[in-house]
């Protein structure tokens, strides 16, 4: 039976004792490590292991990386099916602490102001959190202070989320959300007579830097609120290239299939963690002149869902010789976690 630890590396020799069962595995806590990773590292944090949020800061970073690009090449072999993929580039963190400029904690009726524990939805106490910038964390401890703290509080560094609707989604690293959009720039292949189509735009992210790129920009959201953001930016920027619609893509196709289809295409897409639907896919499939295809995800499952769809589609058809995976990218926007950020490009034979 396979029995999964936390906080357990490669190698290590550890006592550990179940605490559920199923058919086919099992969970347990760890209890001691009798031969520990040369990787291994005291945490910084002194609640690590207690609260819900870290799950790498025992491991020293340059591990951490290594991890997490091994990770994601492991689920596209398994999800996508991908026995070659382009070789992995790995971006690390400059700062691996210190770099969330947004927090979300919840306080208990017994008076726990922090985030949920591993185990569970009981509030762990944080008086200081390490991943946190210094802004963040002075706003943690004003509320900690406070008589009557809400049940659930967003702390943010403003400087950082200036010119965003409330709720807009907005990444938590901006060091490496740059870095992000700036490769993204880089391996867009420029179409001046062409055009841009930016799906998930939100408030613009790479919107704006990547529609100078092309002579006309169709960005589109669900998010009203982000869009109205974007159309704002628009305007103050003279950008009457930029188009923006509040809806949904794939019940937008129709539409956009006739505006876009006589035209050389670039496909923008930076889904929520559930990924692109099947009808957005299909949607992409329809458009005879897409030439690259720049896909963001903070999901390796649904990337590696997606990327399959894409290439080979659903009836296990063989992979469509129109596209071909040419760059992964890996961005780790969320040192001493589990979660990472990655970018993957598509693009046809005429471009490689």
């Amino acid at each position: 039976m396979t029995v999964f630890v936390p906080f357990v590396l490669t190698g290590e020799t550890v006592r550990f004792r179940v605490i559920r069962r199923s058919r086919k595995h099992a969970e347990a806590e760890l209890i001691e490590v009798l031969n520990p990773s040369p990787h291994r590292i005291p945490p910084r944090c002194p609640i690590f292991g207690q609260c819900g949020g870290c799950a790498y800061q025992h491991i020293q970073y340059d591990e951490q990386v290594r991890l997490k690009t091994k990770q994601i090449a492991d689920i596209l072999l398994r999800i996508g099916g991908f026995n070659q993929i382009p070789k992995l580039q790995s971006f690390p963190a400059p700062a691996p602490y210190g770099y969330r400029n947004k927090i979300v904690v919840h306080s208990s009726r017994t008076g726990e102001i922090g985030f949920h524990g591993q185990w569970g939805h009981r509030i762990v106490d944080v008086a200081d959190c390490p991943l946190a910038s210094a802004k963040v964390n002075e706003s943690l401890a004003i509320l900690r202070r406070s008589s009557r703290p809400p049940p659930h509080a967003m702390l943010t560094d403003s400087s950082e989320r200036r010119n965003l609707p409330s709720g807009a989604f907005h990444q938590i690293n901006t060091a490496m959300a740059i870095q992000l959009q700036k490769w993204v720039e880089i391996q867009t292949a420029p179409q001046k007579n062409g055009v841009l189509l930016d799906l998930y735009c939100g408030a613009g992210f790479f919107t704006f830097p990547l529609s100078s790129h092309f002579c006309e920009t169709w960005a589109i959201d669900q998010d009203h609120q982000a869009i109205h953001a974007a159309i704002q930016t628009a305007e103050r920027e003279h950008r009457r290239d930029i188009h923006f619609i509040a809806g949904d893509a794939a019940q937008q196709s129709g539409q956009l299939i006739e505006i876009l289809q006589a035209r050389p295409l670039c496909a923008v897409l930076d889904p929520p963690r559930e990924g692109a639907s099947p009808e957005l896919i299909q949607f992409l499939n329809l458009l005879p002149r897409l030439e690259q295809i720049i896909y963001i995800s903070c999901n390796p499952a649904t990337l590696a869902r997606d990327l399959r769809r894409l290439l080979s589609g659903e009836d296990g058809r063989p992979p469509s010789p129109r596209f071909s995976l040419s760059q992964l990218a890996m961005f780790d926007m969320f040192p001493q976690t589990a979660q990472t950020e990655m970018a993957a490009i598509l693009q046809t034979a005429n471009l490689a």
